[in-house]
């Protein structure tokens, strides 16, 4: 891939991810607006974070057939603006089913962004991909900390929860421009020995499988815990929208503090006990946040 391509590749996934953080907000800080406009359960209202997330797993296992057929390009550009146009006309659905359909596409489109940025920025050359990848994450991480302090102050200022949908369609809508404007990536070279070792693959490895299993669970507890904490603290502990949303990018500020670390003190520390220590860490964080009571002491435990 040539040098001026792989860079603006680069400039593109880190904005484009920012923005994408912003967007896969949205649904966290409107889910208290949601439960009023639909009188639903929050047993129901969990219903929205299912849909979006089989949509998210349909986009990404039917990644490399659309991928084959459509190409890099296209591919991505198309995932951008199927999210974007879902998110769109999310606030208008008539009833709480079509709305899980609709969250559910927005799910594939957000997927397809994702993995085909990740897929993209892989294909660099291994020592430039590897810095890449981590700071592709970091980006996402960026947006998810701005979007629900911006969405919060949207609603402040509007009283409209639909406008907060209108904000993460504009930030899609704005990704798919960029990638439009990005010159048409180049595909990765495949080499004997790259071919060798993809065949071999980590699968027989026990350590893959299980840390399959440990990012399936802090995955599980990530989106967990940022979907439903502004409703905790608005329905809970009675906190004003902004203070709930603001706690969510108070945890994405933590978590881009710590991705932004881990690679300086992991290159320092045996990595086996350091992420014990997070793993630990992380679950005393969340079983105290459950304990506090007080706004402020649970803002900080986030």
């Amino acid at each position: 891939m040539p040098l001026t391509s792989t860079t603006s590749l680069e400039r593109t996934a880190y904005i484009s991810f920012i923005l994408l953080g912003l967007a896969t907000t949205v649904h966290g800080v409107a889910m208290p607006f949601l439960l009023d406009a639909f009188s639903i359960t929050l047993g129901t209202g969990g219903l929205l974070f299912l849909a979006r997330s089989l949509g998210y797993i349909a986009g990404s296992s039917t990644f490399a057939w659309f991928h084959g057929r459509m190409g890099t390009k296209r591919h991505i550009g198309t995932g951008a603006l199927l999210g974007a146009l879902a998110l769109g006309v999310l606030p208008v659905a008539p009833y709480w089913s079509v709305l899980l359909v609709i969250a559910a596409l927005a799910g594939f489109g957000f997927s397809t962004v994702d993995v085909g940025f990740n897929a993209a920025v892989a294909s660099l050359p291994p020592q430039r991909s590897r810095r890449a990848m981590h700071w592709l994450h970091f980006s996402f991480s960026i947006g998810a900390l701005v979007g629900p302090a911006l969405l919060a102050q949207v609603y402040v200022l509007s009283q409209s929860w639909s406008l907060l949908y209108m904000v993460a369609t504009a930030a899609l809508t704005l990704l798919f421009a960029l990638w439009l404007a990005t010159p048409r990536p180049q595909p990765a070279e495949t080499t004997e020995h790259a071919a060798t070792s993809l065949a071999g693959g980590p699968y027989a490895s026990l350590w893959f499988w299980l840390m399959l299993v440990c990012m399936l669970l802090y995955c599980g507890a990530e989106i967990s815990l940022t979907s439903w904490l502004t409703t905790y603290l608005v329905r809970e502990l009675m906190a004003p929208v902004e203070y709930g949303a603001l706690a969510v990018s108070l945890f994405w500020a933590g978590l881009a503090s710590g991705r932004a670390l881990a690679g300086w003190i992991a290159a320092r520390f045996n990595v086996r006990s350091f992420l014990l220590m997070l793993f630990g860490g992380s679950a005393a964080g969340c079983a105290a946040i459950a304990g506090f009571n007080g706004i402020p002491v649970v803002m900080a435990a986030v």
